[in-house]
């Protein structure tokens, strides 16, 4: 990344993990969003973006096929739904629906369907970086 302009939405974990491993000589450009950082690439602003691999296929759409691939994965996010403590039972139901939807290969069909890649392996216990509240496995 040495000489080059990279775009990072503001405060996201890409900009955290860019910033971390950014080698001297590199440049990061913040932007307000996700939207303003595809679009700094898209206009030639950036040399490249530390963004989500969800966004790969949308670009391909709008910049053309083959102008701009994934390199690398530079970190990975987890997202998740929060409950109120008394909601143990929807939080519960919620974790099931995913872990059979894993399970039955559904959640990855969609995946693969609406972000044209393989679902990446999901944690699968609450333990270490990438913790869940309760074990992911199918009922």
């Amino acid at each position: 990344m040495t000489g080059l302009r990279v775009g990072v939405p503001r405060g996201t974990p890409q900009d955290i993990a860019l910033t971390k491993a950014a080698p001297k000589g590199a440049t990061i450009q913040r932007y307000d969003d996700d939207a303003n950082t595809v679009q700094a690439l898209i206009a030639n602003q950036v040399d490249l973006i530390g963004g989500a691999s969800t966004q790969v296929r949308n670009i391909a759409h709008v910049a053309g096929d083959g102008k701009f691939e994934q390199k690398f994965v530079l970190a990975r996010a987890y997202n998740a739904a929060a409950f109120r403590p008394s909601e143990r039972a929807l939080a519960d139901a919620c974790s099931a629906f995913v872990a059979n939807s894993l399970a039955n290969g559904s959640l990855p069909a969609l995946f693969d369907r609406w972000i044209g890649t393989s679902l990446p392996d999901m944690p699968a216990t609450g333990e270490g970086d990438a913790a869940l509240p309760i074990s992911m496995t199918a009922l």
